[in-house]
């Protein structure tokens, strides 16, 4: 099983030093540098709250100030004790970027449609992306349901001194292989994804992420096509469905990024939001 020791140690990678989105080599060290960790501060300690992706600017190939993660994220947090390490290590020697305000999904025209769990943190000083960090590319489309296309989440423990370990891997499943009883799976088949979870390391065929101490919040469904890393996905919850009366099926679903694309690119195209 592959560990990496993070500590107080900056994480560093060989990472890709071009400006396009989703380009990192197809392994897990390398997806490793669409990550950042969002982390509040309380009381003079630090900790660590969820995982954020940065999300490429139209008008500059050199920085970013979005971070793309999930809405319940910091939502309960002061976003002036909040920040973002861009090196996956939590210590007061990192270099931390302040959150200036938290952009909220634009609304969809309908009036019954769940409010979608992604935000963009406007960051006070913009991530270099030429020091490591590489943008994750956006969903150009609906998510093509073949064999081929490989699916990951990151898989970081939520101690102070973290570990790292192999991505899990995701099949998502195709609404036709959802369960049928929808009164007891209440998901949306436009806004949300469904799959199931492995790891070699826990030697289980299906995770409960509710079960182990991981970073679950804002963690991105990541889906690599035609070498190109799309984010397609940001974990919402695990929904254990009942099987039979003595197993359960663990499933997890992930907020649907696909439909809000456009709302994503908006805050990305344009200079309202005061970048740099």
């Amino acid at each position: 099983m592959m560990m990496m020791l993070l500590g107080l140690v900056k994480f560093n990678l060989i990472r890709c030093l071009s400006t396009e989105c989703g380009i990192a080599d197809n392994s897990d060290e390398a997806r490793l540098s669409y990550l950042v960790i969002v982390f509040g501060t309380k009381e003079h300690m630090l900790y660590k709250t969820c995982i954020g992706t940065v999300i490429k600017r139209t008008f500059n190939d050199s920085f970013s100030d979005l971070v793309l993660t999930s809405k319940t994220c910091l939502e309960k947090e002061n976003i002036r004790y909040s920040g973002v390490s861009s090196s996956l290590s939590l210590n007061w020697h990192s270099a931390f970027h302040g959150i200036l305000k938290i952009l909220e999904p634009i609304a969809t025209s309908h009036k019954s449609a769940k409010i979608p769990n992604f935000a963009l943190l406007k960051l006070r000083t913009p991530l270099s992306l030429s020091d490591g960090n590489v943008p994750i590319c956006l969903p150009e489309g609906r998510f093509p349901y073949t064999a081929d296309v490989q699916c990951y989440m990151p898989h970081i423990t939520s101690e102070i001194h973290f570990t790292l370990q192999p991505f899990f891997t995701i099949k998502l499943l195709p609404p036709s292989e959802w369960p049928e009883h929808r009164a007891h799976f209440p998901v949306s088949e436009t806004s949300q994804l469904c799959g199931t979870s492995t790891i070699a390391a826990f030697n289980d065929d299906m995770v409960d992420f509710e079960k182990y101490k991981i970073i679950t919040e804002g963690a991105p469904l990541l889906c690599r096509i035609n070498n190109t890393d799309y984010q397609y996905g940001i974990y919402d919850w695990t929904k254990l469905h009942k099987v039979s009366k003595t197993s359960s099926r663990p499933i997890t679903i992930f907020t649907n990024v696909w439909p809000f694309t456009a709302s994503i690119n908006y805050f990305a195209n344009t200079n309202a939001t005061g970048i740099m």
